[in-house]
């Protein structure tokens, strides 16, 4: 998403991904050191939070666009899923391939 947003949001969204695993490290290093069963909630958590963070500044960016110059938010939804299921199962044939 760092590459696809343009301006004040290419920094707004670098700063809060850069908050949010600061404090993650914050946590996992500092507050909890080695503690593993609180650990794995802690991380699934973050884990959430980026996924959010992520979708939601890709749907704003999809619906906010200018739609003259770089399509209807519908085509290019279908262009992120096409890259995404391509790089996925390029992925997963290197797993195979190398297992």
């Amino acid at each position: 998403m760092l590459f696809v947003t343009r301006g004040r949001g290419r920094i707004v969204y670098a700063g809060v991904l850069a908050t949010l695993l600061l404090a993650q490290e914050v946590a996992i290093h500092v507050i909890y050191p080695g503690d593993l069963a609180r650990l794995d909630p802690i991380n699934f958590g973050f884990g959430v939070i980026f996924a959010a963070w992520i979708v939601g500044t890709a749907l704003l960016q999809l619906f906010h666009a200018d739609r003259v110059d770089e399509g209807e938010p519908l085509t290019k939804i279908i262009g992120y899923a096409t890259i995404l299921v391509w790089v996925t199962s390029a992925a997963g044939g290197r797993w195979i391939a190398f297992a």
